[in-house]
């Protein structure tokens, strides 16, 4: 097995574990991860569709999930235009998140390209270090929900998040949590080539 194969599924390891990792021990503001996982997504704790967008914004966790899987319950069409414009900066996340999700596979590709211009779009520079880092997780469920990345979308996100690294090299115990997601995602971006149809 060649080395550039090795590192890609290296890559896409860290990013699977993550993901694992991040769901198993997220602080879901009481509720447990079980629980929600249990319930179907009209259920959940969050009343009317138009308190659950106003909820996505909301900076516990737990209540931004219940209205995201509350709002993707919904027909797809009535609502992804909507998602897609949403300029608050956790409610950006968590409407990509759900468009991502939800998308039908047949709409996926032009869909997808809508998203990766949505990533663009958030104010990321002036986010905190969790939403930056939960704008790194989704531009890797982007990636890799429903097929790789066109040429374009990648060159895209790797422009976006080369400009998260530091201008000088830091030593390893320099370096935070984020910096090393945005090298992960940069390496797992670059080493990922669109299979040509």
């Amino acid at each position: 097995m060649s080395m550039e194969k090795r590192r890609g599924q290296l890559v896409f390891f860290r990013f699977s574990v993550l993901f694992i990792v991040a769901a198993i021990f997220a602080d879901v503001g009481g509720i447990a991860a079980e629980e929600l996982a249990g319930k179907s997504p009209l259920e959940l704790p969050v009343g009317t569709l138009d308190r659950a967008w106003m909820e996505l914004d909301s900076p516990q966790r737990s209540v931004r999930l219940a209205a995201r899987k509350k709002i993707e319950a919904q027909p797809f069409a009535t609502w992804y235009r909507k998602a897609l414009g949403e300029t608050r900066d956790w409610a950006g996340i968590e409407a990509l998140y759900a468009v991502m999700e939800a998308c039908p596979p047949e709409q996926a590709e032009e869909i997808r390209s809508h998203v990766c211009e949505g990533l663009t779009t958030l104010r990321i520079e002036s986010m905190t270090t969790e939403q930056r880092r939960a704008a790194v997780h989704l531009t890797f469920f982007t990636a890799t929900r429903h097929g790789r990345l066109s040429e374009d979308e990648r060159a895209q996100m790797i422009d976006l998040w080369r400009q998260f690294l530091p201008v000088e090299p830091q030593r390893e115990d320099q370096s935070t949590p984020f910096t090393e997601e945005v090298r992960t995602i940069l390496l797992f971006l670059e080493r990922t080539k669109t299979v040509s149809p």
